[in-house]
């Protein structure tokens, strides 16, 4: 496993089973936020990060707000990677 597949656990991990009351009070029983990849410029300096959030049985517009997954998110890559700006684009799916 390569330094980027880890990283990718890691945050996963916390967003998925540490947060996970949180995830599913948001958006929903079953649903979960998937990360899909990491890209760190050395030019910029910060951190690019692309995430999916995948609804569970509640499926309305109600619940399509990323604002949470933006958080979790971002605290998750506080602990790795504490003074490197993130950004983050999340999508929705079912």
């Amino acid at each position: 496993m390569d330094k980027k597949q880890g990283l990718i656990r890691i945050v996963d991990y916390y967003v998925n089973t540490f947060k996970k009351k949180d995830v599913e009070l948001m958006y929903g029983k079953g649903s979960k936020i998937e990360l899909i990849q990491f890209e760190y410029s050395t030019n910029l300096k910060s951190l690019f990060v692309e995430a999916k959030i995948i609804l569970g049985e509640e499926i309305n517009e109600s619940v399509m707000d990323r604002s949470l997954a933006d958080v979790i998110i971002s605290d998750a890559i506080t602990y790795i990677y504490n003074d490197v700006p993130v950004k983050i684009s999340v999508d929705f799916d079912v």
